[in-house]
């Protein structure tokens, strides 16, 4: 991404990284795939889409999230919480 792109993306500094590491003609994701671009848990994306939270297409066997469905989420996301940015803050390890 040039720095022009860096300047005129929508998208806050954060997801625009994230973006950034997706193949350029990848138009599409699963679950499994965005759990492992944000570090969460696929169950927490499959419950995002069933809340309506991110679009997504039902296919056979799995949900697949467009590109630009994923950065209109993040987007809201980040500018929903700044302190915490889209993600949830991760749990504490037990010692």
């Amino acid at each position: 991404m040039s720095e022009k792109d860096k300047k005129s993306s929508p998208l806050p500094a954060s997801a625009a990284r994230l973006l950034a590491e997706l193949p350029a003609d990848q138009r599409s994701l699963g679950t499994y795939q965005v759990a492992r671009l944000l570090g969460i848990e696929q169950s927490t994306v499959r419950r995002w889409v069933r809340a309506g939270k991110v679009a997504a297409v039902r296919l056979p066997g799995k949900l697949a999230i467009s590109r630009a469905s994923l950065e209109a989420f993040l987007t809201r996301s980040e500018g929903a919480d700044r302190h915490q940015g889209p993600f949830p803050k991760p749990r504490r390890q037990s010692p």
